[in-house]
């Protein structure tokens, strides 16, 4: 057995008639190759070589269709593995032992296939595949050009990152295939599987993901496509997800473009959940059991006229807390299928509403049963019915209005109702505000009884805005600052306010325009500003 460096330079693995390796001479299958620096190249028409064992901080690349190459020990790779990173793919490399990759994604790694090759790039390790690196897998453009990484023993780590890439054609899967070993019950690195056309997975033996993340790493898992999967054998799904029970601070599952994912218990969200944050829509996360939001869901596209198709997360009960952050976006355009739906299928609206929610665009909360009465100190709900499409959280037994904010009645935090947007309260007692309450663009409230303020209540106060409309049953007592129209003098459209009798210890301003009136109405007084007249601010 003999130990044979590589010089360091660029070239054939076979060039210089042995030259380029220290002791001179091509290694023998009993040799044990280190590659430290420079760039070892198997070029199509080379034959394959057989050693016992390679340790690598430079480059292997291995392009040579038809060929097999063969590690009959373990192979250490610090540096950059391409098995058909170019070219049109058909090379093979064996490992008969383990295989342990430290070089992060974007320095080194292995790299297996290309998008544009024609046949298929596997690599079959025999022992354990011990990683903290980078793996990239890619199929490639014509039926047949699989990427393959086979492992037959354990599969431990994910490292720096997974990346797997379906190709462009039917039967170009990008698939790992790790059926001797189990799926971690917490899953830490990046998975990224994008299944595009030839669809990506990752196959174990058997186990089940039960957490993403934990208090000291991060765990990432990205779900691209109705074909990405990480699952246990070759079902076509992403059943390791089942048990998933807790999604840790700094990690995050993020689902799109039809991905799919089920569970049969609860979750507690920490971290992130994106659904069709980017991309077309049609994904699908449904959670067998209570969601726990401590950390942030977005649901849609935040860019409305991105979704295309209908995006859904489903749980039978909500709670979020105080630093849970809601964001829903569904399509523009009033009348489409493209919904963004956060659905509650048996828990009641909580009464008072914690954290942030904000809805745009078709967008629907909707709880089984149950009223929101107030909105807590420090949180936030908006509803934006951006370009007409409508917002709504809702009982299931109305889900085309806020039907689960009749009977709201007071307000300490932030409630919005934007571009359209409207509540018409049935609560019988006097209103309470004590936050900030928000209708900008042609929004509407009314309630059948007073309205008291003691906070900020702003009517069309942004640049530009107008329209909005505020009734009030009975009194109108405000005792903190009142605002109609905006300061600019940029109304775009009537604004109105009116009030069976008002009691102002406050502040009441109304801003019109040169065309359009800033209106209060109460009863006997009538205090405009708008056209013909400058605007107007008034104390009592």
């Amino acid at each position: 057995m003999t130990t044979k460096t590589w010089d360091g330079t660029t070239n054939d693995w076979y060039n210089n008639n042995g030259t380029d390796w220290s002791p001179t001479g091509d290694p023998a299958a009993s040799d044990d190759v280190i590659i430290n620096s420079g760039e070892a190249y198997l070029n199509p028409g080379d034959a394959g070589f057989t050693v016992a064992s390679i340790t690598l901080s430079g480059v292997l690349a291995i392009a040579d269709p038809g060929v097999t190459q063969s590690v009959t020990g373990n192979l250490t790779n610090n540096g950059i593995i391409y098995v058909d990173q170019s070219g049109a793919g058909g090379s093979a490399l064996t490992i008969g032992g383990d295989l342990t990759n430290t070089a992060p994604a974007g320095v080194g790694g292995l790299q297996i296939g290309n998008g544009g090759m024609t046949a298929a790039s596997t690599v079959t390790v025999d022992g354990a595949v011990n990683n903290s690196g980078g793996l990239g897998v890619d199929g490639g453009s014509a039926a047949g050009a699989q990427a393959q990484l086979v492992v037959s023993g354990a599969f431990n780590g994910t490292g720096n990152g997974l990346y797997l890439y379906g190709g462009s054609a039917t039967g170009t899967q990008a698939l790992v295939e790790a059926t001797g070993s189990a799926a971690p019950s917490t899953l830490t690195g990046t998975f990224v599987l994008q299944g595009d056309t030839g669809g990506a997975a990752v196959e174990y033996g058997s186990g089940g993901i039960t957490a993403i993340g934990n208090a000291t790493t991060a765990g990432n898992l990205e779900l691209n496509g109705a074909n990405a999967f990480i699952e246990v054998g070759a079902t076509n799904s992403n059943n390791t997800l089942t048990d998933l029970a807790s999604i840790a601070a700094g990690s995050y599952l993020q689902l799109y473009n039809g991905a799919t994912v089920s569970t049969t218990t609860a979750l507690t969200n920490n971290g992130i959940i994106y659904v069709d944050s980017s991309g077309a829509g049609g994904s699908a996360l449904t959670i067998g059991g209570d969601l726990t939001n401590s950390g942030a869901i977005q649901i849609g596209v935040n860019a409305p006229s991105s979704l295309s198709a209908p995006t859904t997360v489903t749980a039978t009960d909500l709670v979020n807390t105080t630093t849970g952050s809601i964001l829903l976006v569904g399509y523009a355009a009033a009348g489409t299928t493209s919904q963004a739906t956060l659905d509650i299928t048996s828990g009641s609206a909580p009464a008072t509403w914690t954290g942030t929610a904000n809805l745009g665009g078709d967008a629907l909360l909707e709880f089984a049963s149950g009223q929101i009465t107030s909105i807590a100190a420090g949180a936030t709900l908006t509803l934006n019915n951006i370009y007409g499409a409508p917002s709504r959280v809702a009982d299931a037994s109305d889900t085309t209005s806020n039907s689960a904010l009749t009977q709201l009645a007071s307000n300490a935090g932030t409630f919005e109702l934007l571009n359209g947007n409207g509540l018409a309260d049935q609560a019988t007692g006097a209103f309470s505000n004590s936050g900030t309450f928000a209708l900008q663009e042609n929004a509407t409230f009314s309630t059948p009884a007073g309205f008291t303020n003691s906070g900020g209540l702003y009517v069309d106060n942004g640049s530009g805005q107008g329209g909005s409309t505020v009734t009030i049953g009975g009194t109108l007592t405000n005792s903190n600052l009142v605002q109609i129209g905006p300061g600019d003098g940029s109304l775009s459209a009537p604004t109105m306010v009116t009030a069976a009798d008002l009691n102002n210890t406050g502040t009441i301003t109304l801003y019109g325009s040169g065309t359009n009136n800033a209106s209060l109405k109460v009863n006997t007084f009538d205090q405009t500003a708008g056209a013909a007249r400058s605007p107007r601010r008034r104390s009592t």
